[in-house]
């Protein structure tokens, strides 16, 4: 795909995307979520996730029939074109106690599963992280890049949890191994925005246990457009078994780390 192509591709997901933050934002208060569960009684989904994502999905396939969908709160719709990647809200649980970390996020891949597109928008902050394939990332109009922290003892890194249980406390017990090690550790609960964070230098590092693609796929493009690594202990690719992500300088040390720490996948 040209360039042109990939920009018209970014344009219509920016456009899919403000429509999906505002229709968040005008349905966060006064009204009742219709809050049920998923895999697990913590792991929570609102009417204002399914609503969001049709929005999306109407939107990008009005203007592309013969594409692709896949979308956590949908059935996908498979095409040999392009598939659009969508997280309608990434932190549902934020967003329904209201704190003020929650996504959309909107990626475009070819056939071949390369990513072309990315957007991620921050809703509370309306913030807009987005990369196109070999054309930069950015951050409202602003060219970002990953961090210059070169050890990582002074790194801050940013983590997750599993809505399992017993994941979670394996995910502690990792998190043990790390926490004396670096600078500090985050834990914000939106996969999506980790990652921007990543990218925008507000963070050095990032790694977590479950994500889909739908958690990474926008902001592994945004990491790597500004300059930063993803990918997986044994693989150059995200998985989801694990998320691992940093700066060039620190990635290598932030991998060691996790696996001396015992973290197997």
């Amino acid at each position: 795909m040209t360039n042109l192509g990939t920009y018209e591709l970014l344009n219509l997901a920016q456009r899919a995307g403000a429509q999906a933050a505002e229709h968040i934002r005008q349905s966060r208060y006064g009204k009742d979520l219709e809050i049920q569960t998923k895999s697990s009684p913590t792991d929570m989904v609102t009417k204002v996730d399914k609503e969001t994502e049709t929005i999306i999905k109407e939107i990008l396939l009005g203007a592309r029939p013969r594409d692709g969908f896949l979308g956590e709160e949908s059935d996908e719709v498979t095409s040999t074109e392009i598939t659009w990647v969508v997280d309608p809200i990434d932190g549902t649980t934020n967003f329904v106690y209201g704190f003020p970390v929650f996504a959309v996020s909107i990626a475009a891949r070819d056939s071949s599963g390369t990513t072309l597109a990315g957007l991620v928008i921050d809703v509370y902050h309306d913030d807009h992280f987005y990369a196109t394939l070999e054309g930069g990332s950015f951050l409202n109009n602003r060219s970002i890049s990953v961090s210059n922290t070169i050890s990582l003892s002074q790194a801050l890194v940013s983590t997750g949890f599993s809505y399992d249980r017993a994941t979670r406390v394996a995910q502690a017990n990792t998190l043990t191994h790390l926490i004396g090690e670096v600078r500090d550790i985050r834990r914000a609960g939106a996969a999506s925005l980790d990652l921007c964070y990543l990218a925008a230098a507000r963070i050095d590092g990032y790694y977590e246990i479950g994500l889909w693609p739908w958690d990474y796929e926008a902001g592994t493009l945004i990491v790597r457009e500004a300059g930063g690594v993803v990918a997986s202990l044994d693989s150059d690719q995200p998985r989801q078994e694990l998320t691992l992500a940093g700066n060039p300088a620190i990635f290598k040390e932030l991998r060691e780390l996790l696996l001396a720490s015992g973290l197997t996948i």
